[in-house]
């Protein structure tokens, strides 16, 4: 029997671009010690919206930066597409990502991929099979780093 599902939406992976050239390291791990943080957003690259309960994953672009890659994650606890605002909870695990972000070839490899080009937007959507092996990767990276 085939089970029918109405109303319901699948959670999406959602990645937020940052610049340090306009927001500063130092700014970053000041801001993060908050766990709920709202954030500007400008443009929006890949399919539909964001929404509560969708995974954020934080990310430094490699232009300009000292320390690119992907610097931690969290979930999305309200997107406000008047104000260009996004609210989300920081996950812990981002703490330790900001101070060793996971940058290596399969990490610019995959966000090249997701962000497409050009990747000028400040969020991208990733399908699953992208959030997954962002997932497995954080993962990886972490254990590996410990």
């Amino acid at each position: 029997m085939k089970a029918i599902i109405q109303n319901q939406r699948v959670q999406r992976t959602w990645v937020y671009q940052m610049s340090e050239a306009k927001w500063s390291r130092d700014d970053f791990l000041h801001e993060i010690q908050n766990s709920h943080l709202q954030w500007p957003h400008y443009k929006i690259k890949g399919q539909g919206l964001p929404a509560a309960e969708d995974t954020l994953i934080l990310f430094y672009a490699p232009t300009g930066s000292e320390f690119p890659g992907i610097c931690g994650q969290g979930v999305i606890e309200r997107f406000h597409p008047r104000s260009k605002k996004i609210t989300f909870q920081v996950d812990p695990m981002t703490k330790r990502l900001s101070e060793r972000p996971w940058w290596d070839g399969k990490a610019k490899k995959l966000l090249d991929e997701i962000r497409g080009r050009p990747p000028r937007a400040t969020l991208f959507s990733a399908d699953r099979k992208q959030a997954a092996a962002i997932h497995f990767g954080v993962q990886k990276w972490l254990r590996q780093t410990q």
